[in-house]
């Protein structure tokens, strides 16, 4: 919250503050809006607490250097006038000789709000403050050039390899602090068929309607094919399709407007469907849940850096579709001829504008 960060920017400029100068109820309270500044927003200010943190490490992570942080975490609640609801927030704050005038924020990851101390902490260790918002989860790359292997590597070459995976029971797993679960499967003894390869093919060409129109983008080669998911029912004896998750969720939440992540069935679901389904997502939420709101300028105006990291094997978010965020907001931003962006895998290749 802005409010807080021109707090730290004037404790910075008095030396004698410390940490435990700040970090009180009293001080930080003072540094709240008052009351109606947020159109349809109400501050809790009696819920603020501080803690201070010290000698807190911030260590293999992937975005930040090692360090050793002290900070100042300041939570507290809002509410939205007229709904019956309560959002707690909180806040890292470094040292006031260490804050350097900024204010990092993360984000996105499906219904994913936060991911707790990791991002927060790493804003602290740039001079940063930092609050708790959405974050993407990782996925690791076994393949080291996703974009040499989308081109050249013949998928047809992998029919009739051999696999096995031994028989596992149903478990759970968390994403975040969302909770999912995988069925449980038989043991398999196979080899790769060519209408499973055919399968891998069309997921990687991408979603296109049923006159053959591009839709969306799809995942580098090596991400898991996780829309493609199957679970043995041990009543039929057949393999069927597994209709779970974060995407399930988001149709009956968030088009159905049903209290519930549960997805019967895919019957009649088409990829027409699926086109309808994203289109109509895109025009309800495009003043909310949007992320990828081209026209930066404010942001720009107001000396605000964005820093974009494609994920190289997420299975979420294609790579391509961040490489089509850039050259929409550079087209948008910098109208004229447009610089291309070639994704390439080499670590810390980043674009650069």
């Amino acid at each position: 919250m802005r409010p807080l960060t021109f707090l730290l920017a004037a404790a910075a400029s008095v030396a004698a503050l410390t940490l435990n100068d700040i970090c009180t109820v009293s001080y930080a309270q003072a540094a709240l809006p008052a009351a109606g500044f947020y159109n349809g927003i109400t501050i809790a200010s009696s819920s603020l607490v501080t803690s201070i943190g010290a000698n807190y490490s911030v260590s293999d992570n992937y975005f930040f250097s090692d360090a050793v942080i002290n900070y100042c975490n300041i939570s507290f609640a809002h509410t939205h006038n007229g709904r019956d609801d309560t959002v707690n927030v909180a806040y890292w704050v470094p040292e006031p000789s260490k804050f350097s005038s900024r204010y990092l924020a993360t984000g996105a990851g499906g219904l994913s709000i936060n991911s707790g101390a990791d991002t927060v902490s790493g804003g602290v260790s740039i001079g940063a403050a930092s609050g708790l918002r959405s974050v993407r989860w990782k996925d690791g790359c076994v393949v080291s050039r996703t974009d040499l292997c989308k081109l050249h590597f013949n998928l047809d070459t992998v029919i009739g390899t051999p696999y096995y995976y031994a028989a596992s029971p149903e478990s759970s797993y968390y994403i975040q602090v969302k909770r999912q679960s995988s069925s449980a499967t038989l043991t398999q003894n196979r080899t790769v068929s060519a209408k499973g390869v055919e399968v891998a093919k069309t997921i990687m060409d991408g979603l296109h309607d049923l006159k053959g129109r591009r839709v969306y983008f799809s995942h580098q080669p090596s991400a898991t094919f996780t829309d493609a998911e199957t679970e043995y029912n041990s009543a039929t004896g057949e393999w069927e399709l597994s209709v779970r998750g974060l995407g399930a969720e988001f149709i009956t939440r968030y088009i159905e407007l049903l209290n519930t992540s549960t997805l019967a069935n895919l019957d009649g679901v088409t990829y027409d469907t699926l086109r309808g389904w994203m289109y109509d997502l895109w025009q309800t939420y495009d003043d909310s849940f949007q992320t990828t709101w081209p026209d930066l300028t404010s942001s720009q105006d107001n000396s605000a850096k964005l820093i974009h990291i494609p994920e190289n094997s997420d299975f979420s978010m294609p790579t391509a579709s961040f490489v089509r965020y850039w050259e929409s907001v550079f087209s948008i931003m910098f109208p004229g001829p447009i610089i291309q962006w070639k994704h390439r895998e080499s670590p810390g290749l980043l674009p650069a504008h």
